[in-house]
């Protein structure tokens, strides 16, 4: 039988992985189209708000697959850190 709890949580933490990856890549791809620093592409508030949503998924897996409860607390309070970041990222 499918563990669709673990499956989910599983699916949450490579997603984040991927979305970061993504936003990366595009950040770099725009800095050497546009002759910036990798870094000032980084700092635009698209690619703060998802890189900001890449942590919350990530965590989000995290906390899901944590077997014990202090190391949930803790993926949960980071998680709680990233999506007030998120929300911070697109003002």
């Amino acid at each position: 039988m499918i563990d669709w709890m673990r499956l989910g949580a599983n699916l949450s933490w490579i997603l984040g992985i991927s979305l970061s990856l993504a936003a990366i890549s595009i950040a770099s791809w725009e800095a050497e189209l546009l002759h910036q620093g990798t870094a000032e592409r980084l700092r635009k508030r698209g690619t703060r708000f998802s890189l900001n949503l890449a942590a919350v998924l990530f965590c989000l897996g995290l906390a899901g697959l944590s077997t014990e409860i202090w190391t949930m607390v803790i993926w949960l309070v980071l998680d709680l850190w990233f999506i007030i970041q998120s929300i911070y990222a697109l003002r």
